[in-house]
């Protein structure tokens, strides 16, 4: 063999080495998104849930406190009640618009910069609903009203642990974005 033969098939070697590794790239990225995709959609599945539950517990909240009078709730109750389901909605609300922002944007370093904040929202909105929810139960408590009482700390154990897993379920959804935003930076 002549040097320009060798030279001519190293070339074609190296060009076919160079392609694969460029397919293989892409095949990497393309899972790598698929995974972000769905961390995203828990994400948003979990929120758009939850913010549709809450929605549903506060007309039934304000059709048993403000038309049926069925545990005769005082005012600071009704109050207190509105507040955790009306503000819980508007928070949840918020954070389906942040996801929608985390999805909208390319940039993985802004991504991530709104994957904190949502986390960040996450935990705001779960120790401000746990903080009405204590104080209504101390103000049911307070009133002396023993059926109401035992239907909250029933719906508050379940809350509980549901919330228990949601937590978690968001936790490792977040870790995963962030982790899947890092490797996608690195490949390029």
């Amino acid at each position: 063999m002549e040097l320009t033969e060798l030279q001519k098939m190293w070339k074609e070697l190296d060009e076919r080495i160079t392609r694969n590794e460029l397919i293989h790239k892409e095949e990497i990225s393309t899972i790598l998104k698929t995974r972000k995709r769905s961390y995203m959609d828990r994400l948003m599945t979990i929120d758009k849930m939850a913010f549709y539950l809450t929605s549903v517990a506060t007309i039934v909240f304000f059709y048993l406190c403000l038309i049926r009078s069925i545990y005769k709730l005082y005012p600071d109750m009704v109050i207190i009640g509105g507040i955790i389901t009306i503000g819980g909605s508007i928070m949840l609300a918020g954070r389906v618009k942040q996801l929608k922002k985390i999805q909208k944007e390319n940039n993985l370093e802004k991504q991530n910069e709104y994957v904190v904040r949502y986390k960040r929202l996450f935990y705001r909105t779960e120790l401000a609903g746990w903080l009405l929810c204590a104080v209504f139960i101390v103000d049911i408590c307070f009133h002396n009203n023993p059926e109401a009482v035992w239907w909250v700390i029933v719906m508050f154990c379940v809350a509980f642990i549901l919330d228990h897993f949601i937590y978690h379920h968001v936790r490792t959804a977040v870790k995963g974005i962030i982790s899947t935003n890092k490797e996608l930076k690195d490949m390029r």
